[in-house]
C-alpha cells in the first residue's frame, strides 16, 4: 500500500517466466479453433467481444484509512492478452472515497475523506474500454480500516470581548456507544462554552462564546466508551489543546476590507445565503442584520429571508492579530426601508370552489373546534366537480358520489361532521367527496343534513386516482373514500367541517352508479397520542417524537401504506429521510396505538436545497497543450455539500449538462471534457481560457473556466535530460544519481515538470531483461518526479552499470527516439571505503559573536584537500559559506530575534566524490541563555488548597506563562504572567502522582524565553504546616560552610548532586556540609534537601549558597589579572601570535575587540588562538594595541593587549617566531660575535701583567 506522504519511485521489475507461460496460454486460448469436417448446423454463434475474452481485473480486495491514499492497478503486463485501452470512473461511486482513476493506465487512487461517513465496504466500478470497442465494468472491491480519526485541533489565540470563531473538536468513525467528552482537568476561559453532538460515528464537541478573562487554558478532550478512554492504533484517542485569551486593548485598529462581496438584490421571500471567510479568523463577529437574516456560525453562512433592506456588519480577527471590517449591503427590491411580511393565500377548505391541481392549501386549524357552513350555490352542470386538490403534481382522483343522509358524516383527523346547504342542481351527475382519515362518529356534535353530493376531500402528494363508486349514506354510518387530504387536517385539537357544493362549466349526462351501505366504526375511549406537523426539506433527515404520549408504555404501529422513506416506531417517533427527488407536498401515515387510538401524522416535505446552492467552487485542473495540437481536459470538480457536510475535488452530479460558447474551444456535453486545438503561432506561455456553463440536474446553473497553457513546440526536441557523471556506490550501499539543472523542463514554480520511469533493457535477441540481468544485481528505482535513480549495489563484487531512462514531456512526447532510449545514467562501481566512511563525520566548533555582531564558525580539524563545501538549504538569516574552508558568517541584522534557533544544512563533498550532510546549529544572542531566574520548590497538600510561590529570581522586564506541555494527572498550575507567580494544587486521587515539574515558559525583555521546571511535592501532616529553610551563606572558592536548618526532630536526605561542589547532610540534624573545589565557577547554587518528618510527611527544600572566587571575587573577570602580549612587526610582512590561555578560561575563549587602522589586517583563528597581524609597509615605527576578549568558564569577560612594535628592516630583514620574539638575521649574528671579540681583547690589554705572570706560570 503507498501511502500519500511516501516517496512515490516506479519500480521496474522483470517479467518471471510463469508470467510468461501464461500469457503465451493465453495467446494460445485466443485463437479461434478450426473448425472440424463436420455438419454446421443451422445457427451460427456470434464471435465473443474482447471485453468478455479479456481477464484484465483489480485485485481481490483493498484496505484503506480516511485521510490515506492507496493506488490499485489492473493486472496488465507486457504479455497481457485483450489489455484495455482507456479506463472511465462509473458516476455511481461515493465521492467521498476521493477515488480517481488513470485514463491510460486504469490505476485506481482512493482518498477517504475524514470528514465523509462510508461505509466499511463498498464497491468503486470501472468502465474498461477495448481495441475492438467493447467494454465492460469492472469491480475493485475496498474496506474502510474501522479505526477512529482525530481531527487535528491548534492551538487558539482570543481576545477578550470578542466572539469567538466556532470550534468544532470532530472524531470520524467512531463506535456508535461511544463519546466525545472534555477532561476534568480541562478549563474552558470564562464565557466560552461547550456543546457536546454524540450522535452517529461522527462525534463533535463546538466551543462558542465571548471569552471575558485573559490566561492561557488548557482543553483535553478524549473519546470514551464504557467509562474508559479509546484506545486507538497509536495509543489513547485524546487531543490536547491551549487557548489563550488576551487584552482586546491590544488589538490595531479595525482596517477596512472587502473580504465579502454584496450579494445581488433579492425579491422579498427570497432566500439568501453569504459565505464568511472565516479560515484564518480567531474571532467573527456579525451584526446589524436585516430582520430575517441569522449568522449561522456552524457553516459561516449569513442565511435567511430578508423583509427590508439593510447593511450588516463584519468584523473578523485572523489569527495573526488583524482586525478586518465590512460592510455587505443587503438589498431587497421594493422594500426601502420598510419590511415586506410574507404572505400565505389559504384555500377554504369548503364553499364553492374551482379546483386547480398540484397546489397544496393551507387551512389547517391548529386548536379548538371550527364549524364551516358555506352559502348555497347552484351549479349549471351536470358533471360532477370535486374540490379536492392533489398536493404535488398528482392526477386528480376520479369523483366519488354518495347521497347523503342526516347522520351521516365524512371526517378528517379528529372529529368532522358535514352539513352542506341544499341546492337545486341542474345536473343529474353525482359529485365526489372527500376520504376521511378517521369514521369517528360524532359525540354531541351537529349531523349533516339532506343535500347535493359535494367533494371536500383534497388529495395528497403521491396518492392515485381513485374510481367514481356512488354510496347511499345512512344515519350514524360513514365510509372512507380512497383519496386522502392534504389540508383542512388538525394538528391538534378537534375540527368540524361542513362542504357545499360546487359548479361546474361543463355539461355532462348521468352515470350510473352502484351503492354500498357501510357502517361507522366505534369511537376510541383514549386520546393518549398527538403528533405536531412536521417539516423537513427533501434530501435531509428529520427525527421528531410525539407532543403527547401516555405515562406508561403503549405501542403505535402503522396502519395501511407509508412513504418508503417514512417510519414510525412503536413509541411513536417518526423518522423522516427523503430523498431530493421527493416531490416536495404533504404526506399523511394513519397509526393505531395498542389501546384503539387512531391518528394520522402528517409530514411537509420542502423543497431540496438548489444544486447550485449546494455546488461551489467548480473548477477545472489546468491543462498543457502544445501549439498546432489537440488537447482535452480533465472533467471539471467541485465542492459539494452533503448534510452540513462540505466535500471537495467531488465530480458533477450525473445528469449534469455542459455547454459553450466559445469558438476556441468544444465541450462534451455529457462529461463536461474540453478539447481545443492551440493556433500553430500561438506563443508559448500563451493562455487559452474556455469559459464553461453548468446546468444542474434540477435546472440550476453553474460556471467554471477550463484554462489551457500552451506550450511551444515538442519538449523532447527542446530538452536532452542528462545526469552527474562519475558517481557510484560501494558495495551494498545506495547512490542517488541526479540530472542535471538545465536539462530537463521545470514549470512555473521551478519544479519538474517531466514524468520519469526506467526503459526495459533487451538482450542481443530482442528479448526483455529481467532486473537481476538488466542491472547486474544492482537494485534500481527511479523517482517519477524528479527523475533521480536511486541505485544499490550488490553485496559483492558490482559492476558498473548503464541504466536507460524514458521521459514522458507534459505535451505528450517522449524522450524515446524510434522506440530507442537516448538518456541513460552511468553509475561507477567503487571498491574499498569512502572516505565519507573511513573519516570521522565533519562537525563545527562553538559559534562565536565578531565585534559587528555577526556569528562566526569553523570546522574542527583539517580537510582534505580538494574537499569543498555547499549550503544545501534555507536558513532563517543569511549564511556566507566558504567552500574552500567550510567558514560560516551569519549575517544578523539589528532587527533579527533574539535567542532564535535554526540549521544551516551543508554538504561536505570530498575529493573521492562522496558525501557527508552536515546540520550546523546556530542561536542568536538573548538573554535567555544568560539571566538567571529560579522558584524554590512548590509545596502543597493532599486537601486540594492552592498553594502560590513567586519566584526567588527574575530579571527585570520579563513575563511568565505556563507551557502547553504540562498534562500532570490530579495537578492544576497557572502562573501569573506579570510577577511569575505560580499558584498550584493537587486535587487528584492516590493513583496520581504525588510530585510534578511545572514548566514555565519565560519570556525575557529581548523577546527570548527559556523554560524553567519548577518542582512540585505533596506534603502532608507536619511537612504541610512546616517551612523549613537553611540560611544564604556566601562562600570563596575552596573553602567549607556548614548550614543548620530551623527545624529538629526530621530526617535530612539530598536529591541529586551539584556541580562544583561537594555536598553532604546529616540525616538527624539536617546540618549541610558544603565544599566547593578550588576550581569551582562563581556563581549561585540551590542545593534540594529532602525532609522527612516522624509522621512520615515529607517535604522539600533548598539551600542557596552563593560561590565566589578564591580571592573573594564576585565573577572570575573581577579576580583575573591578563597580562597584555608584545610582538615586534615588520614592514609589509605577516606577524603570527600565540595568544596565552588563562585558567578557568571557556573553550574557544578568544575573540576580536573593536580596531581600526588604516592598513592593517587582523584575523583570528579561534579553534588555535592564533592572532595573523598583517603589518603594511607605511607602518615604520608604529606601535599598536590590538584588544582580544577573553571569555571565562563563568560566562564573565576580560580583556589582554597585543601590543605590536613595528621596527625599521624591511622585509625579508628577520622573520617572526610563533611566540613574538625575532629571529636575528645573520648580520646580527656576525655583530654581535666582533662585540664579543672586541670586548675579550679590552680585557686581555687592561690585565695584560697579570695575564703575563698567569702563562709564565703556567708554562
Amino acid at each position: 500500500m503507498t501511502r500519500k506522504h511516501d516517496r512515490a519511485f516506479a519500480r521496474r521489475r522483470g517479467t518471471s517466466v510463469a508470467a510468461c507461460a501464461l500469457g503465451l496460454s493465453l495467446v494460445v486460448t485466443g485463437v479461434q479453433p478450426v473448425a472440424t469436417p463436420q455438419a454446421a448446423p443451422q445457427a451460427s454463434a456470434q464471435l465473443l467481444t474482447e471485453a468478455e475474452k479479456s481477464l484484465v481485473r483489480y485485485p481481490d480486495s483493498t484496505s484503506v484509512h480516511y485521510g490515506e491514499t492507496i493506488t490499485v492497478s489492473p493486472n496488465v503486463y507486457a504479455l497481457t492478452v485483450y489489455p484495455p485501452t482507456s479506463y472511465m470512473l462509473v458516476d455511481d461511486a461515493n465521492p467521498g472515497w476521493g477515488a480517481e482513476v488513470n485514463p491510460k493506465t486504469g490505476e485506481l487512487s482512493i482518498t477517504p475523506n475524514p470528514n465523509a461517513e462510508l461505509p466499511e465496504s463498498d464497491t468503486i466500478h470501472v468502465e474498461f474500454t477495448f481495441k475492438d470497442g467493447s467494454t465492460k465494468v469492472v469491480d475493485a472491491k475496498i474496506s474502510l480500516m474501522p479505526a477512529p480519526v482525530y481531527v487535528d485541533q491548534s492551538d487558539k489565540v482570543y481576545w477578550t470581548g470578542k466572539e469567538i470563531n466556532l470550534v468544532d473538536i470532530r472524531v470520524n468513525r467512531a463506535a456508535y456507544a461511544s463519546r466525545l467528552e472534555i477532561d476534568e482537568s480541562s478549563k474552558l476561559p470564562e464565557g466560552v462554552t461547550a456543546t457536546l453532538r454524540n450522535f452517529g460515528n461522527i462525534k463533535h464537541i463546538f466551543l462558542k462564546g465571548t471569552p471575558t478573562e485573559t490566561g492561557t487554558f488548557t482543553v483535553k478532550t478524549q473519546l470514551v466508551e464504557g467509562g474508559s478512554v479509546v484506545v486507538g492504533a497509536d495509543g489513547p484517542l485524546e487531543q490536547t489543546f491551549t487557548i489563550t485569551v488576551k487584552d482586546s486593548a491590544d488589538l490595531p485598529a479595525p482596517v477596512e476590507e472587502n473580504i465579502v462581496e454584496d450579494p445581488a438584490p433579492v425579491k422579498p421571500g427570497e432566500s439568501v445565503d453569504i459565505d464568511i471567510p472565516t479560515e484564518n479568523a480567531s474571532s467573527v463577529e456579525v451584526t446589524d442584520l436585516p430582520e430575517g437574516l441569522t449568522y449561522d456560525s456552524e457553516k459561516s453562512k449569513i442565511t435567511g429571508k430578508p423583509k427590508a433592506s439593510g447593511k450588516a456588519k463584519v468584523e473578523i480577527i485572523t489569527n495573526d492579530a488583524k482586525v478586518i471590517t465590512d460592510t455587505i449591503d443587503i438589498q431587497v427590491e421594493g422594500s426601502g426601508d420598510s419590511t415586506t411580511p410574507e404572505t400565505t393565500t389559504s384555500e377554504p377548505t369548503t364553499g364553492a370552489t374551482t379546483p386547480t391541481s398540484g397546489k397544496p392549501t393551507s387551512a389547517t386549524p391548529t386548536s379548538g373546534w371550527v364549524t364551516t357552513q358555506p352559502e348555497p350555490t347552484t351549479p349549471i352542470s351536470e358533471e360532477p366537480t370535486s374540490t379536492a386538490k392533489p398536493t404535488s403534481g398528482q392526477d386528480a382522483p376520479e369523483p366519488t358520489t354518495k347521497p347523503s343522509t342526516p347522520g351521516s358524516s365524512e371526517q378528517t383527523s379528529g372529529w368532522v361532521t358535514t352539513q352542506p346547504e341544499p341546492t337545486t342542481p341542474t345536473s343529474e351527475e353525482p359529485t365526489s367527496t372527500a376520504k376521511p382519515t378517521s369514521g369517528q362518529p360524532t359525540s354531541g356534535q351537529q349531523t349533516s343534513e339532506p343535500s347535493t353530493p359535494a367533494t371536500t376531500g383534497k388529495q395528497t402528494s403521491g396518492q392515485g386516482t381513485s374510481e367514481p363508486t356512488t354510496k347511499p349514506s345512512t344515519p350514524g354510518s360513514s365510509e372512507p373514500s380512497p383519496s386522502q387530504p392534504t389540508s383542512a387536517t388538525p394538528t391538534s385539537g378537534r375540527l368540524t367541517t361542513q362542504p357545499a357544493p360546487t359548479t361546474s362549466a361543463q355539461p355532462t349526462t348521468t352515470k350510473p352508479t352502484t351503492t354500498k351501505p357501510t357502517t361507522a366504526k366505534p369511537a376510541p375511549s383514549v386520546d393518549d397520542f398527538a403528533w405536531d406537523r412536521l417539516t423537513v426539506q427533501a434530501g435531509t433527515t428529520k427525527v421528531a417524537v410525539p407532543a403527547r404520549k401516555p405515562s406508561q408504555t403503549v405501542n403505535v404501529s402503522v396502519e395501511g401504506d407509508a412513504p418508503e422513506w417514512l417510519s414510525v416506531a412503536s413509541d411513536g417517533q417518526v423518522v423522516a429521510e427523503p430523498d431530493r427527488d421527493v416531490k416536495p407536498g404533504a404526506y399523511t401515515v394513519d397509526v393505531v396505538s395498542e389501546a384503539g387510538e387512531r391518528d394520522t401524522i402528517t409530514v411537509e416535505v420542502t423543497a431540496p436545497v438548489s444544486d447550485a446552492d449546494r455546488i461551489s467552487d467548480e473548477e477545472y485542473k489546468d491543462t498543457y497543450v502544445q501549439a498546432g495540437k489537440k488537447q482535452s481536459s480533465r472533467r471539471p470538480i467541485a465542492s459539494i455539500d452533503r448534510g452540513g457536510i462540505e466535500y471537495k475535488g467531488q465530480p458533477l452530479p450525473a445528469g449534469t449538462k455542459f455547454s459553450t460558447e466559445s469558438a476556441e474551444g468544444t465541450v462534451d456535453k455529457d462529461t463536461g471534457v474540453v478539447t481545443v486545438k492551440a493556433p500553430l503561432r500561438t506563443p508559448a506561455g500563451e493562455t487559452i481560457t474556455i469559459p464553461v456553463d453548468f446546468t444542474y440536474p434540477d435546472g440550476t446553473k453553474g460556471r467554471a473556466d477550463a484554462v489551457f497553457h500552451v506550450d511551444a513546440g515538442a519538449q523532447n526536441e527542446a530538452y536532452k535530460p542528462a545526469y552527474q557523471e562519475g558517481l557510484g556506490a560501494q558495495p551494498g550501499k545506495t547512490v542517488v544519481v541526479p540530472l542535471l539543472d538545465g536539462t530537463f523542463p521545470v514549470n512555473k514554480d521551478g519544479e519538474n515538470a517531466g514524468q520519469y520511469a526506467l526503459a526495459p533493457v533487451y538482450d542481443d535477441k530482442g528479448n526483455e531483461l529481467g532486473t537481476v540481468k538488466a542491472y547486474k544485481g544492482w537494485d534500481v528505482s527511479i523517482d517519477p518526479d524528479t527523475g533521480a535513480i536511486y541505485a544499490a549495489a550488490p553485496e559483492e563484487n558490482p559492476e558498473p552499470i548503464e541504466v536507460p531512462v524514458r521521459v514522458l514531456y507534459s505535451d505528450g512526447t517522449v524522450s524515446d527516439k524510434d522506440g530507442e532510449p537516448t538518456v541513460f545514467a552511468r553509475i561507477a562501481a567503487l571498491t574499498g571505503p569512502s572516505l565519507a566512511e573511513s573519516s570521522e563525520p565533519a562537525g563545527y566548533g562553538k559559534p562565536f559573536f565578531d565585534a559587528d555582531g555577526n556569528i562566526r564558525m569553523f570546522p574542527r580539524g583539517s580537510m582534505p584537500p580538494g574537499a569543498t563545501f555547499e549550503q544545501t538549504g534555507l536558513t532563517a538569516l543569511p549564511v556566507e559559506i566558504d567552500p574552500a574552508t567550510g567558514a560560516i558568517t551569519v549575517k544578523v541584522p539589528e532587527d533579527a530575534p533574539v535567542g532564535a534557533n535554526f540549521d544551516i544544512p551543508l554538504k561536505l563533498t570530498l575529493p573521492d566524490g562522496s558525501v557527508q550532510e552536515i546540520t550546523v546549529p546556530v542561536a542568536t544572542q538573548s538573554e535567555a541563555a544568560n539571566q538567571v531566574v529560579s522558584w524554590r520548590p512548590v509545596q502543597v497538600t493532599e486537601a486540594g488548597t492552592p498553594v502560590t510561590v513567586a519566584p526567588s529570581q527574575a530579571p527585570a522586564g520579563a513575563t511568565f506563562a505556563l507551557a502547553a506541555s504540562f498534562d500532570a494527572d490530579g495537578w492544576q498550575a497557572s502562573v501569573d504572567p506579570k510577577t511569575g507567580a505560580i499558584t498550584a494544587a493537587r486535587n487528584g486521587d492516590e493513583e496520581d502522582p504525588q510530585a510534578a515539574l511545572i514548566p514555565v515558559v519565560v519570556t525575557f525583555a529581548d523577546g527570548s524565553q527559556r523554560v524553567v521546571e519548577v518542582p512540585a511535592t505533596t506534603v502532608r501532616g507536619t511537612a504541610a504546616l512546616t517551612r523549613v529553610e537553611y540560611p544564604r551563606v556566601t562562600i570563596n572558592a575552596g573553602q567549607i560552610a556548614i548550614l543548620r536548618p530551623n527545624v529538629a526532630g526530621a530526617s535530612f536526605s539530598l536529591i541529586k548532586p551539584i556541580p562544583g561542589l561537594r555536598t553532604k547532610v546529616d540525616p538527624d540534624t539536617g546540618e549541610l556540609t558544603v565544599t566547593s573545589y578550588d576550581g569551582t565557577v562563581p556563581g549561585p547554587r540551590d542545593i534540594p534537601v529532602q525532609v522527612t518528618f516522624e509522621d512520615s510527611s515529607h517535604t522539600i527544600t533548598s539551600a542557596r549558597v552563593e560561590v565566589h572566587t578564591k580571592t573573594g571575587k564576585g565573577t572570575l573577570a573581577e579576580s583575573i589579572v591578563l597580562n597584555d602580549v608584545t610582538a615586534v612587526g615588520r614592514p609589509d610582512t605577516t606577524t603570527q601570535v600565540t595568544l596565552p590561555v588563562p585558567r578557568a578560561a571557556a573553550e574557544y575563549p578568544f575573540t576580536l575587540g573593536e580596531f581600526d587602522a588604516d592598513g592593517w589586517e587582523v584575523s583570528l583563528d579561534r579553534t588555535r588562538g592564533v592572532l595573523d597581524i598583517h603589518v603594511p609597509a607605511s607602518a615604520t615605527g608604529q606601535v599598536k594595541e590590538i584588544p582580544v576578549n577573553v571569555l571565562l568558564a563563568d560566562g564573565s569577560t576580560t580583556q589582554l593587549k597585543v601590543a605590536v612594535k613595528v621596527d625599521g628592516v624591511a622585509a625579508g630583514g628577520s622573520s617572526q617566531s610563533e611566540n613574538g620574539s625575532p629571529k636575528p638575521s645573520p648580520w646580527v649574528w656576525a655583530l654581535a660575535v666582533l662585540g664579543l671579540l672586541g670586548a675579550a681583547g679590552k680585557v686581555l690589554y687592561d690585565n695584560r701583567d697579570n695575564f703575563q705572570h698567569f702563562l709564565e706560570r703556567w708554562m
